[in-house]
């Protein structure tokens, strides 16, 4: 699918943060529609609640969210994360299962991912682009 690009943790974390490091990733968001994989907003509201947020700061995420489609199980996603754990084992990389779910959410909907973990960099994977500036 065209037109679309999947943020990781690190790159929705970015922005709800207003860290400068967005800044690298900014003109990916230009004229797509941003796609949250379910992974993510569990990992933002899981860090929100263990980092105490007050209820303006969980609106900001809401509002966040509500702004991006965020990207629920199926039968599609599943099969993707299959592959993705699969190859991923085939090569000899340990990837977390969670990490698994954001990468498959891009590898399913043949979007770029946005991130800024260098985990995914040598994912190595046919149908995954990977865009990745941490150093």
């Amino acid at each position: 699918m065209s037109g679309l690009v999947v943020v990781d943790t690190s790159i929705a974390s970015f922005v709800l943060r207003r860290d400068t490091r967005q800044e690298l990733y900014e003109h990916h968001f230009r004229n797509v529609l941003v796609v949250v994989p379910f992974q993510v907003a569990a990992e933002l509201h899981y860090g929100a609640r263990i980092d105490d947020w007050g209820p303006r700061r969980v609106k900001a995420l809401d509002r966040y969210l509500s702004r991006h489609l965020v990207w629920g199980w199926d039968d599609m996603l599943s099969g993707a994360w299959v592959d993705v754990m699969g190859h991923a084992r085939a090569i000899g990389r340990r990837l977390e299962p969670g990490d698994g779910w954001i990468a498959a959410t891009a590898f399913a909907l043949g979007a770029p991912l946005l991130t800024h973990d260098s985990d995914f960099g040598d994912l190595e994977l046919p149908g995954l682009e990977v865009i990745c500036y941490a150093r």
